[in-house]
């Protein structure tokens, strides 16, 4: 059984504090910073969330939830003896480093003033792979309409890793990633 936390560290020279995770399992205790900073008032210890008082707080709260769910899914899905306080920290390390990588441009934060005029047309997008065909959508417009992505989907945890990074920290699109098999009978819910 293990027991994933988020907890802030001192704060630094601007009065920010770091988030941490500490993983706490049978054998072990890690702890990795995920390399966000928020104002102390701003964190909500009884929910493991930022406020919405922080300007980015969608985008911290759905890292720091992909975070939990991916070390929550290492340990059910590795063999035991695997489980070292050098790989936990390695795989932690991994995702935390990825979105730094992506983390650098943010193109859209609300859909442009102008769609405000035009009728949107959802989309979801399955088999997503890399996202070549929501790039397509959202770059087409068709008369007074635009297309609103929603959710994507891949079996493939670099396309879960991609699309975060491309849709929702560059573009900071709502849309959704589901990571699972499109045969799997609790697909559809």
């Amino acid at each position: 059984m293990i027991n994933v936390k988020f907890y802030l560290d001192k704060a630094d020279k601007s009065n920010r504090y770091p988030i941490h995770l500490v993983l706490h399992s049978k054998n072990s205790k890690v702890k990795v910073a995920t390399g966000e900073k928020i104002l102390k008032d701003d964190w909500d210890i009884e929910n493991q969330l930022v406020e919405n008082s922080d300007e980015s707080y969608k985008s911290i709260n759905k890292f720091l939830n992909f975070l939990k769910k991916e070390v929550e899914k290492y340990f059910d899905t590795e063999l035991h003896t695997n489980f070292t306080d050098k790989k936990i920290k390695e795989k932690l390390s991994t995702l935390i480093s990825s979105r730094r990588e992506n983390t650098g441009l943010n193109i859209v934060s609300e859909p442009p003033a102008e769609y405000e005029t035009k009728s949107k047309i959802t989309f979801v997008d399955l088999f997503a792979g890399a996202g070549g065909f929501s790039e397509g959508f959202l770059q087409a417009e068709y008369g007074n309409k635009y297309y609103d992505f929603r959710l994507a989907s891949d079996i493939n945890e670099n396309c879960e890793l991609t699309h975060l990074a491309r849709y929702y920290y560059q573009l900071g699109l709502d849309a959704e990633f589901l990571r699972q098999d499109i045969t799997e009978p609790d697909f559809f819910r």
